[in-house]
């Protein structure tokens, strides 16, 4: 059984249950997660919910639990189309204008059958931002995503701590394109063997004219090749989110950069967003026993303190967290990078020998992860 974009759901009464590849984690305990006596719904698509094709009468289910695989597809209802390709990032004044496609299908669907929706997403802060919108809905966060994956991934070899940073990137996105573009001068193993001529002066978040330390660094952004095998050419760039993802990975090289170096920047897979969210890259910095600065929307490392994980305050500042204008927050980044990189080498070796206890600690979290069952209203 393997992984679709589809709709998956058991304890419906006169349907077979349609579990799919989950079925491969129910003697995980996965499935210990859920309710045993009302319908249990998963979406693993983005975009529009297809409930006609399940054929499922959801006028006499009553009420029903509907988790979100992935982070909510948002846009603004002011701007039609999407400035990520199949999501929306906006200037945080436009908060008030974001909606999510999932939650107004799932509006949609108990306005029209009468029932009680209760909806887990993985977008941390629901609430707060979209409660008055989706008043009809019941909302919550608890990550079903990472419930899945999050005990496999990236472990760090025995090798001598000798670079800086580590940043690594995957698809494109423009919080992605800062980051590296302000690191590609400074000791580190980067990512995105890009061919860029980008013009990108006012993208979604991005003000331009208020992140003067990156401007042309990105426009002579130099080659380099831990996680992509090939090169690949973007010639014009009209909106962040419209360049191709590498198919090429290289783990072994990935697993030597991230073992060599002493701090991740973490360049997460959204940014310009209200609501907190973080996928099995930070795991991934966890599991490799690295601090790390997490390129991300507000209040991420909230979350995953409120999930019993350590962040990393005994070493630096991690107020940008809290900054919920982006540009603003990147900006506190890029500071905090600059800050960073004044350390030596054997300066920040000494640093992550006094964060033994927190890498054990984050470690064993992530390893109990699946049956954490914090649920955040």
């Amino acid at each position: 059984m393997h992984f679709e974009q589809t709709l998956y759901y058991w304890n419906v009464p006169g349907h077979e249950d349609h579990t799919g590849f989950f079925e491969n984690f129910r003697s995980k305990g996965f499935f210990n997660n859920f309710s045993i006596d009302k319908p249990v719904f998963i979406y693993t698509g983005l975009d529009k919910i297809p409930f006609e094709e399940s054929e499922i009468d959801f006028s006499k289910l009553g009420e029903i639990d509907f988790y979100l695989y992935e982070p909510s597809t948002y846009y603004n209802v002011k701007k039609k189309e999407k400035s990520c390709y199949f999501y929306h990032e906006d200037l945080w004044e436009e908060n008030k204008n974001l909606r999510s496609i999932e939650l107004d299908c799932l509006s949609e669907l108990q306005l029209t059958n009468s029932i009680v929706v209760n909806v887990f997403t993985s977008d941390y802060n629901i609430n707060k931002h979209f409660k008055h919108t989706y008043k009809n809905l019941n909302l919550a966060c608890f990550d079903t995503f990472l419930r899945q994956v999050g005990q496999s991934g990236i472990f760090p070899d025995d090798t001598e701590k000798k670079k800086m940073f580590v940043c690594t990137n995957k698809r494109f996105a423009m919080h992605r394109l800062i980051t590296t573009a302000y690191l590609q001068d400074k000791d580190g193993h980067y990512t995105w063997p890009f061919n860029m001529k980008c013009e990108l002066e006012s993208v979604a978040w991005y003000e331009h004219d208020k992140l003067t330390q990156v401007h042309d660094k990105y426009k002579l952004l130099k080659p380099h090749s831990i996680d992509i095998a090939e090169v690949l050419p973007i010639t014009s760039l009209t909106h962040a989110g419209r360049a191709p993802e590498p198919n090429h990975a290289q783990p072994a090289e990935l697993i030597t950069a991230m073992s060599e170096s002493c701090v991740a920047i973490v360049n997460e897979t959204r940014f310009g967003q209200p609501t907190a969210y973080f996928s099995e890259k930070t795991f991934d910095a966890m599991r490799c026993m690295l601090p790390f600065i997490l390129v991300a929307p507000p209040y991420t490392l909230e979350y995953l303190r409120k999930l019993g994980f350590s962040t990393f305050g005994v070493l630096w500042n991690e107020g940008y967290d809290k900054i919920e204008n982006h540009t603003k927050r990147m900006d506190a980044i890029l500071k905090l990078i600059d800050e960073v990189s004044n350390y030596s080498i054997s300066d920040l070796n000494e640093m992550n020998r006094l964060c033994e206890f927190i890498y054990h600690k984050n470690r064993n979290q992530i390893n109990e992860f699946m049956a954490n069952q914090k649920i955040f209203y």
